[in-house]
This record gives C-alpha cells, sequence and structure tokens, in this order.
C-alpha cells in the first residue's frame, strides 16, 4: 500500500489493546484434549472351586461387599465327612492296637532276656532260643506296620479335612459381587468349559478400591498427554462428581484398524463407589505460558473492521501513526469482531474521529 503522510491535524481515536483474556470469547486459556473412555476395575475374579460339587448353599447376592477369606458358597459334604468319620474310628482302633502290640513286645524281648540267660547256662537248646528271638522280630515287623498304618490314617485324615475345607469357598481379597453364576443344586467344577450345564465359578468379585480409567487416544495426540499437566475425569452416570487422575500407564502397541492407544489412567484419590464399565471423560490439560503461547484474542466494534477486495483490515496505533494490518477476523452475533492469531501486542484503533489512511497522524482519546 502507498504511505499518504498526514499534514494536518493529527486525528483522534479510540484503541484497544492486546492480547485480552481470551476466555470471555469461549477461547480455551490452556490447551485441553477431550477424551472418551471407560472404568475399569483390574482386581476383578471369578470366584471358584479348586473341586468339583454340587452347590447346596450360597451365602451372598449380587451387590453384597465381601471380605478376604469370606465363605460365599458350599459344595456338598456328605460323602467326605463320611470318609472323614472312618479314618478317625480307624485310627482310634489302630491306636488301641497299638498299645497291645508295643505289650506284646515287651513281654517277647524280656523272654528273649530270660532265654539267653537260659541258654548260657545250657537249659535250653538253640532251637529253643532261636524260636524265642524269631518271636520278638515278628512282634517288632508288626508294630513297624501298625505304625505305618497309623502314619496312612493320619495323612488321610488330613487330606479330607483339606477337601473338606476345599468344599467351602471363599473370597479372595474385599471387594463387592458384580456377578452372579452358580445356584444351589448346580454342579460346579474349575475344568468346566462353556457349552456344558456345568458352571466354572459361583460368582464374580470386584475390589472397587483400585479403579482405573482406560481412554482410547489418537497416536497423533500421544504427545499432548504425555505432556499434560492435569487430567480430570468426570461421569456419564454422576456429571457432578469431578476426579483428579494421572497416568499409570500407555499401551505399548497401537491399534492397526482405528490407529488408537490405550492410556491408563487411575485416581490420585480414592473415588466414591462408581461401576465398572461406566462411561467417563478425561480431560488432558497443558498449562500455557499465556504470554507467549496463549492465542491472542481481541474483541472490536463492527466499525472498526475494513473490508477491501474481500480481504479484512484494521487500523493500528504505531509511535502516533495509524497503520493497516491484514487480520483473521470473525463476526460474531452482536455484530462485533473477534480477532485470533494476532503475531504480537498491538494496539487497534476501534474509532476515529474522521476516515483514516495508511500512515496518517493520530492521537490517543484519554
Amino acid at each position: 500500500a502507498v504511505q499518504i503522510l498526514s499534514t494536518g491535524k493529527p486525528t483522534e481515536v479510540s484503541v484497544i489493546g492486546t492480547p485480552q483474556n481470551t476466555s470471555s470469547f469461549g477461547l480455551a486459556l490452556d490447551a485441553q484434549l477431550e477424551v472418551s473412555g471407560f472404568v475399569v476395575a483390574p482386581e476383578s475374579t471369578t470366584v471358584s472351586a479348586n473341586v468339583t460339587g454340587r452347590v447346596t448353599g450360597i451365602s451372598v447376592g449380587l451387590g453384597d461387599l465381601v471380605q478376604a477369606g469370606q465363605a460365599v458358597a458350599t459344595l456338598d459334604d456328605r460323602q467326605a465327612k463320611i470318609e472323614l468319620n472312618t479314618f478317625e474310628t480307624n485310627l482310634k482302633s489302630q491306636l488301641s492296637l497299638r498299645e497291645v502290640r508295643l505289650e506284646d513286645l515287651a513281654l517277647a524281648q524280656a523272654s528273649s532276656g530270660r532265654a539267653k540267660r537260659l541258654l548260657e547256662e545250657q537249659l535250653i537248646s538253640d532251637e529253643a532260643y532261636e524260636q524265642v528271638i524269631s518271636q520278638v522280630i515278628i512282634k517288632k515287623i508288626a508294630a513297624i506296620q501298625l505304625e505305618q498304618s497309623i502314619d496312612e490314617l493320619k495323612n488321610g485324615i488330613l487330606q479330607t479335612q483339606l477337601y473338606l475345607d476345599d468344599l467351602i469357598i471363599r473370597s479372595p481379597f474385599n471387594g463387592i459381587v458384580t456377578a452372579m453364576s452358580a445356584n444351589v443344586g448346580e454342579i460346579i467344577s474349575p475344568a468346566s468349559a462353556g457349552g456344558t450345564f456345568t458352571r466354572s465359578g459361583i460368582c464374580t468379585i470386584t475390589d472397587l478400591s483400585s479403579l482405573e480409567f482406560h481412554f482410547d487416544v489418537n497416536e497423533r495426540f500421544l504427545p499432548q498427554v504425555v505432556n499434560s499437566d492435569s487430567i480430570s475425569v468426570s461421569f456419564t452416570s454422576q456429571p457432578d462428581l469431578l476426579v483428579e487422575a494421572k497416568i499409570k500407564q500407555i499401551a505399548p502397541i497401537t491399534d492397526s484398524q482405528t490407529g488408537t492407544v490405550i492410556v491408563i489412567t487411575e485416581p490420585v484419590e480414592q473415588v466414591p463407589t462408581i461401576n465398572p464399565g461406566a462411561t467417563v471423560t478425561g480431560v488432558f490439560t497443558k498449562k500455557l505460558d499465556h504470554l507467549n503461547d496463549a492465542p491472542k484474542a481481541i474483541l472490536i466494534p463492527n466499525s472498526a473492521v475494513h473490508i477491501l477486495d474481500g480481504k479484512t483490515y484494521v487500523f493500528v496505533e504505531v509511535n502516533g501513526v495509524a497503520r493497516r494490518r491484514l487480520v483473521d477476523a470473525r463476526q460474531k452475533a452482536n455484530d462485533d469482531y473477534l480477532l485470533t492469531d494476532l503475531p504480537q501486542r498491538l494496539t487497534v484503533i476501534s474509532w476515529s474521529a474522521s476516515p483514516l489512511t495508511d500512515g496518517q497522524d493520530i492521537i490517543i482519546k484519554r
């Protein structure tokens, strides 16, 4: 443009300085990335039994809180109790028999001592002495076999007691029952597979104290996620609840179909009870240096905007002179214009006492 130097009295003008607070125009003061996700409970398990059996009782229901080690169900234990009773009865009998055998062995050993003295005095034959010794050996062997039988019965009792304990199905950790899988009368087995009438578990227990938030983030936005200063999570089911979170892990693989990466976050503090699977919205925020990084914007009246050949211009004050500048302007509903992405701090002329030209002397109205 050709500069036209003014020779008359400076034109009186009003000005607006930049940058302004862009939040009043609906522009973000910080760099934010909003991503949808869902709640995940990593500590969740289907509680099953170590053995196959028929369910005779269930002591929990959907939504019940359970403690680690608490019984949630029992299996049929009638046969196991019969076996335990048989082992215990046999053990009592064998222990009584052991007392008799030990007394017989003691008498046989005493007889062998007398027989030895008689043999030395040649009062009995060698054959008679050997018969006495053979009786001692037989009674020793019988005592040893009896002790082995007693040990087997004790082991049988221990195994049966462990089996009976396995028939009581317990919770592995503190949590809440989130699903029921079996009913009284059904058979469950740790080896059962889908498609049969045999269940593989009693219920599903979830630890709600270790919730995570999983977000599918496009790989293009990963740097913004990694460099975020804060993460806030809101819940569709509880709009008033806002939780501060932190990044726990970023999946080391990208989905080839969607080009997204799973970002796992966890709450900074324990949150109220939230159902696993609930939808959430995560906002990853990066604090900006507002003087250098934040978008510079200015709201000016319609009268300050000049359109020439389809391009938008404004006049700015530079050292007491009006200068015409090409700008990017968006007209708002009230006919004012919003100028954004201004390259530097500018003083825009919002009003002038007379039409302006590029290079005209001006004076700012105070």
